[in-house]
């Protein structure tokens, strides 16, 4: 330790005094010997010194009023200290007296203490962990630990046993051991409600987990929003969330269930929307298995459920529809002329009706799966990224996954995910080409980029009907079907279309 290893009596000075007494000793053949053992110890000294100042603790030698004695480097470093102190340079008054209170105990009794205790410091807590040992005949030496690292982590450990990583609601095995405390007890004015969010699954596999967590986040702040805060609110499963509700009542229960109900769960990036499906029971009083509610209330949120299941699926796709619709900017009557164009195409072509049938509908839900681009990137005025191009290119399989899961709409699934695949071979996201592109991709795809420059963008003013004309030309055998091209142009569309 620092001061300690500060002979005050200099030790040079009597190592010299020590062989000195050689000169004038009869015995001078035990002087190298002498020496050696000095240089020994001298070296033991310094070794013990480096090992002392080499502890990432703190040490403190301090007699029963509060000196500090000696101190190892690690002080230094820590404190800021350079010369003698007290402790009440150090600390506040009641940890410098909580030092000395224990070197006293140490010092008197002999015996080991350990206490903890915690500082502000420049707004931020810090915890120590101090070990106080006897050390002399008046002394304590106290070995000092910072463990706030360990305590903010074990309290994050603390924290993620109970809690819910997506939410912050609490998990199911603590609601559990919640809802176990109240078995055999008589229970007064109890409540139990059972939440399931409705279409999640459908949400995931079209849009991805990403937009289903921000529907769980969002359903966990409706639920804080209308139970209140004393209420133990979890989530015990992919889908469902519970509430325990102690000294409540019938009404106030069956309102928060209303208003849980009525609010919609909004995915503010990807403008989607879907519901929960709510049941509950309430019980005046109760004695038993408080399992046997939790059964109740979840049987009860399944016949709710039950009652608007047809309605789910379709209630979030045409949410989706509406969004695109609102969201994107060239939606204005794009998909109706995208249309007419295509139809007159496939009716030059002589297509059977079902065909024709296909290409209304891939003209109205082509870009469905734009509900999962991210509005910075669906909107953005300015050249995108590759990363954002990447982005972007993901609403064919978005689309598909959405119309796959749409009975009337299944059927065009495959079409809108090859929507965007090229003639040669250099669209996506399969990379097909000529005839393996689906005719009805071919044809809706000249059409698509023939009513896109024909109209204004956010980025360029509209082109005139001749120069889309010559556009579409000079991309057919790249990009488009080069027999459809030369079927097209002949279509003499009108100049104001």
């Amino acid at each position: 330790m620092d001061k300690s290893y500060k002979d005050p009596n200099n030790t040079s000075h009597l190592r010299d005094k020590i062989i000195g007494l050689g000169e004038f000793s009869v015995r001078k053949s035990y002087y190298p010997e002498l020496q050696n053992s000095i240089e020994k110890l001298e070296r033991s000294n310094s070794m013990l010194k480096a090992l002392i100042d080499a502890i990432p603790d703190i040490l403190l030698l301090i007699d029963r009023y509060g000196n500090i004695l000696s101190y190892n480097q690690e002080y230094t470093i820590k404190e800021e200290c350079k010369s003698d102190s007290l402790l009440d340079d150090l600390f506040p008054k009641d940890i410098a007296m909580l030092y000395t209170d224990y070197a006293k105990k140490v010092i008197d009794k002999r015996l080991p203490f350990r206490f903890q205790y915690d500082l502000d410091r420049e707004g931020q807590k810090q915890y120590f962990e101090v070990r106080a040992v006897a050390s002399g005949d008046d002394e304590a030496l106290f070995m000092i630990r910072d463990i706030s690292e360990n305590i903010v982590l074990n309290e994050k450990l603390k924290y993620f046993s109970i809690r819910d990583y997506l939410t912050g609601l609490y998990n199911r095995i603590y609601f559990e051991e919640e809802l176990k405390k109240f078995d055999g007890k008589l229970i007064k004015n109890i409540g139990l409600v059972m939440c399931d969010v409705d279409g999640l699954k459908f949400i995931n596999d079209t849009l991805g987990h990403l937009a289903g967590d921000e529907i769980l986040k969002n359903s966990a702040a409706i639920l804080n929003k209308h139970f209140p805060h004393e209420s133990i609110i979890a989530r015990i499963g992919g889908d469902e969330f519970a509430v325990l509700l102690k000294n409540t009542d019938d009404t106030y229960i069956e309102k928060a269930c209303s208003n849980v109900s009525k609010e919609f769960i909004w995915c503010h990036d990807l403008s989607v929307n879907a519901s929960i499906s709510v049941g509950y029971v309430y019980k005046s009083e109760y004695k038993g298995l408080v399992s046997k509610l939790f059964s109740e209330a979840d049987s009860n949120m399944y016949k709710n459920k039950l009652l608007k299941r047809g309605s789910i699926r379709n209630s979030i796709v045409l949410t989706m529809q509406k969004a695109l619709e609102a969201r994107d900017f060239i939606t204005e009557g794009h998909a109706e002329r995208m249309e007419t164009f295509a139809l007159l195409l496939a009716e030059k072509l002589g297509v059977s009706e079902r065909c024709m049938n296909d290409i209304r509908l891939l003209a109205q839900f082509h870009d469905i799966g734009k509900v999962g681009v991210p509005d910075k990137i669906l909107f953005k005025t300015g050249t995108l990224t590759y990363e954002e191009r990447v982005e972007m290119k993901k609403h064919s399989e978005i689309g598909y996954r959405i119309a796959s899961s749409i009975p009337e709409i299944t059927h065009i699934a495959d079409f809108i995910l090859k929507h965007h695949e090229r003639w040669d071979g250099r669209g996506y996201p399969l990379g097909l080409s000529k005839e393996d592109i689906p005719l009805e991709d071919r044809i809706v795809s000249i059409a698509d980029a023939y009513d896109a420059m024909a109209n204004d963008r956010p980025y360029r003013k509209a082109m005139s009907h001749q120069e889309a004309i010559e556009e579409i030309i000079r991309n057919s055998g790249t990009q488009f079907d080069p027999n459809l091209v030369e079927i097209f142009i002949s279509l003499n569309l009108l100049e104001d279309q």
